[in-house]
């Protein structure tokens, strides 16, 4: 609450905030490639974000896992995350390549 001096009393004006409620995901990436963005990434409630996944020369993508479950990477080796509605977790593996 805002307090403010006029003609020689005070008057109280409220001042509403917006509360943003933020979530983590948090993403990981095994020995020989990387993910991007990486860490602990906040993302606004219902909003989504873009991960992409670079495997090393040589080697190529084994699994991704949102929460322990495994999930497809879209073309582009990308996985878009979608109406965050809680922390989450982001892990990819990777393989030598056959």
């Amino acid at each position: 609450m805002k307090t403010s001096q006029v003609s020689g009393g005070q008057t109280s004006h409220d001042h509403c905030c917006e509360v943003v409620v933020t979530h983590i995901i948090t993403a990981t990436a095994g020995p020989d490639g990387s993910i991007t963005p990486s860490g602990g990434v906040l993302v606004a409630h219902g909003e989504g974000i873009s991960f992409f996944v670079f495997p090393d020369a040589g080697y190529e993508t084994d699994a991704v896992f949102l929460d322990g479950r495994k999930v497809r990477l879209r073309e582009g080796n990308r996985f878009d995350f979608i109406n965050a509605d809680r922390d989450h977790t982001l892990s990819v593996t990777f393989r030598s390549e056959k």
